[in-house]
């Protein structure tokens, strides 16, 4: 649902049949966020939605890879479809790097095109990464430069430093001979969930850049 919930999970819920009633009974088409949207439905309807503890959910594991990659990437896809129905015109700016959840940074700019845009560390573990390339090249082709020396040198520290940021939370997995694996899911659910957003998003016209996590 987003680093910052923009949605309200509403993935195991049991509603009132007069709440159901009033949504028409009816679920969009997509493979996922039918339940979001139907959950915003009832709360513009001035429903209130409770927590209960005591609650027991069984829930499906996907049985692969691949199948886990579809999953994150339909999760992606559904969310600029909720923004195009539900948000205000704006744009919001996540600096998810600095700070931890839910005190991040947020920049909120009016804007015709909606939707949000996260700057975490697999954005910018690639980011810096794009920069250190262009930098060795730079440096490669003008040598005698300071400037693209340094800027190379900067360039990976930042890179090495967010890449770490990113794949941390592998080395707390157990197994830990299979800390590889653990990366590689890590690493395309995040790539997944974002190419998912953005696919959504032209198909939308909005523009939403999904968290790292």
């Amino acid at each position: 649902c987003g680093h910052r919930a923009y949605f309200f999970v509403t993935a195991n819920v049991a509603y009132r049949k007069r709440t159901i009633e009033e949504n028409q009974r009816k679920f969009w088409d997509l493979p996922t966020g039918e339940d979001m949207d139907f959950g915003i439905r009832a709360r513009k309807n001035g429903w209130k939605f409770y927590f209960l503890p005591s609650a027991s959910v069984e829930h499906m594991h996907r049985a692969d890879l691949s199948a886990l990659l579809r999953v994150w990437k339909s999760y992606g896809v559904a969310h600029p479809v909720l923004v195009k129905h539900h948000a205000k015109p704006s744009m919001e700016i996540v600096f998810q790097f600095i700070g931890r959840w839910p005190n991040h940074a947020i920049m909120r700019v009016p804007s015709f095109i909606k939707g949000f845009v996260y700057i975490g560390n697999f954005h910018l573990m690639h980011l810096c990464g794009a920069l250190l390339a262009t930098m060795f090249i730079l440096h490669w082709v003008y040598p005698a430069s300071i400037i693209f020396k340094a800027a190379t040198w900067l360039s990976l520290v930042l890179a090495g430093f967010f890449t770490f940021r990113f794949f941390r939370p592998a080395f707390n997995i157990s197994p830990y001979n299979q800390w590889l694996a653990f990366a590689k899911m890590k690493y395309f659910t995040n790539l997944y969930f974002i190419l998912g957003g953005m696919q959504g998003s032209l198909k939308n016209g909005t523009f939403c850049i999904e968290p790292s996590f």
